[in-house]
């Protein structure tokens, strides 16, 4: 599964933080990022749709999760860049 650089800084941000709420990783990437709760929501149902991540319905909020291995996830990237670079 292919991570776009803004959906691995979500991604990263799960792996570090465990499960979070979209106004928990709004408040987290603001500062790094810049992305306001809409910019997450996007992120997050599009992540939603390949299969990145997961959630659960809490009692006010959705809990988002990781859904890839974190170890995974930086191999297959890996391959991809040298794929890239060493075309055989």
């Amino acid at each position: 599964m292919r991570l776009s650089d803004s959906e691995w800084k979500i991604a990263d941000c799960l792996w570090n933080n465990g499960d979070m709420t979209i106004t928990e990783l709004t408040k987290e990437l603001r500062p790094i990022t810049g992305w306001g709760k809409n910019t997450i929501i996007t992120l997050l149902k599009r992540m939603t749709e390949k299969g990145a991540v997961t959630f659960v319905q809490g009692d006010k909020a959705k809990k988002f999760h990781p859904a890839v291995d974190r170890t995974e996830a930086e191999l297959e990237e890996t391959n991809s860049f040298l794929d890239k670079v060493y075309i055989a």
